[in-house]
């Protein structure tokens, strides 16, 4: 038997995956950026090197200066892709 706090944790993580589904053709800003130095991927909100973790799509990062935000892109199966920081994106937001 679960208790009530085990049982709001499932439908919490099931509401979550209910909106994953949901999102087919949306792209996503993921907070990274490259623009201080090209090529060297930090994160936003800590203003660490993205360096431990990277999901990018083959080929990618491949636009030189002209790319420096980090998306999460529906037509790279939710791959991680560079791309201008001027297109208008869902974002992704961290949760502390």
């Amino acid at each position: 038997m679960r208790t009530d706090d085990e049982v709001s944790y499932h439908r919490s993580k099931c509401k979550l995956y209910d909106i994953l589904a949901d999102v087919s053709g949306i792209d996503f800003w993921l907070g990274g950026y490259d623009l201080v130095n090209e090529g060297t991927w930090v994160w936003v909100k800590k203003n660490e090197y993205i360096n431990d973790y990277t999901h990018w799509a083959p080929g990618e990062p491949s636009s030189g200066t002209s790319e420096n935000c980090l998306g999460l892109y529906d037509g790279l199966n939710y791959q991680w892709n560079d791309a201008p920081c001027t297109l208008e994106e869902a974002f992704i937001c961290e949760v502390p």
